[in-house]
């Protein structure tokens, strides 16, 4: 079940730096709003690609994570890129709590209140 969480957190780290480029192609100057996305994408794809690499090693350690789930936080008040999302209110609700329950699953596996073998890993 290792591999699998690994593949995905790998494949999230690739789709996140795709859409990333978008974001990095923008002409200058940077508002605020887009050097936080581009902070918060690059914190995500460090995150899942770190906690990727540890569980196809076998040595993945529950404060793995911890910036997965701070990443996942901060990206609540970011607008999805899927424009749709952001123009259908329940969706975009929805997305967000999402991303809540992730985040505070993944702080909950940091510090031990969930356990690791119940995601197998």
């Amino acid at each position: 079940m290792a591999d699998l969480w690994a593949l995905a957190l790998a494949l999230l780290a690739l789709w996140r730096g795709y859409t990333t480029r978008a974001l990095t192609r923008a002409p200058s100057p940077w508002s605020w709003q887009r050097r936080y996305a581009v902070a918060i994408d690059a914190l995500f794809i460090a995150s899942c690609s770190l906690s990727a690499a540890a569980l196809w090693g076998r040595w993945f350690a529950s404060w793995m994570a911890m910036p997965l789930g701070l990443a996942y936080a901060a990206m609540i008040p970011i607008p999805c890129y899927f424009e749709r999302v952001n123009r259908i209110r329940w969706l975009h609700a929805l997305r967000n709590a999402v991303f809540a329950v992730v985040a505070v699953t993944c702080f909950g596996i940091g510090i031990g209140w969930v356990p690791r073998r119940l995601f197998g890993i």
